[in-house]
């Protein structure tokens, strides 16, 4: 390890310890890292409320209006089968974006292409002969060209949301999933992540051959 010093000062143990917190400290971050992080730490201090609003130091709660609070019941109430949530970036509300009929092939066109939405989908079909139907919630985020401050927001948001649907309106979601785009959101992929299929042919592992012990010798017994 090279060690070039300045002044007398970092000869000392002192010095060099200093030398190498320096040498081990994180270079800097990209812009996109530096985004990925506000995203990261934002995402642990955001509450959202039904019907409050609050900001503090710690936490962003944003309410849900009443119009998406009584779109969520009723899809619970099993009246619609497809609910999509937006935020309000302005006045930070919870707002129905839309709802109504929607089957599995229509579900891809319902994902906006320059805006983050929260999506909640029942996905009707069959697994090994039985009729099922399962509640879905999907984040869907386009990707960069969202500007930063709505990534940021729908990113903190999400647990929260999901908290408010199974908790405070009491709809078990079976599956969380993101995606970037709605053409992710096939049959084949809803059942994929529903019901994974599970290999049940284990790899057999060989024996490992012994040591050598170089070759055999035939010794004739003496006559």
């Amino acid at each position: 390890d090279d060690y070039y010093f300045n002044l007398m000062e970092e000869i000392t143990l002192t010095g060099y310890k200093r030398h190498l917190a320096v040498e081990a400290a994180p270079g800097p971050l990209s812009r996109q890292e530096e985004e990925m992080k506000e995203i990261k730490e934002s995402e642990s201090r955001v509450e959202i409320s039904v019907d409050t609003k609050h900001n503090t130091l710690s936490a962003l709660a944003f309410p849900f209006k009443s119009e998406a609070l009584a779109a969520v019941s009723s899809y619970g109430a099993g009246v619609c089968d497809y609910v999509q949530l937006a935020i309000d970036t302005a006045t930070e509300e919870v707002v129905l974006a839309t709802s109504g009929a929607c089957t599995t092939d229509q579900l891809a066109a319902q994902v906006p292409e320059e805006s983050a939405r929260y999506h909640l989908f029942r996905f009707k079909h069959n697994h090994q002969g039985d009729y099922k139907e399962s509640d879905v919630f999907i984040y869907s985020m386009p990707g960069y060209s969202v500007p930063i401050k709505e990534r940021m927001m729908y990113s903190s948001c999400r647990n929260a949301v999901v908290d408010v649907i199974e908790k405070t309106l009491n709809i078990p979601l079976e599956k969380k999933l993101e995606v970037d785009n709605g053409s992710e959101l096939t049959e084949e992929y809803l059942q994929g992540e529903l019901h994974p299929v599970v290999s049940l042919n284990r790899p057999k592992f060989s024996k490992p051959p012994g040591p050598s012990r170089g070759n055999k010798r035939i010794t004739k017994a003496p006559a």
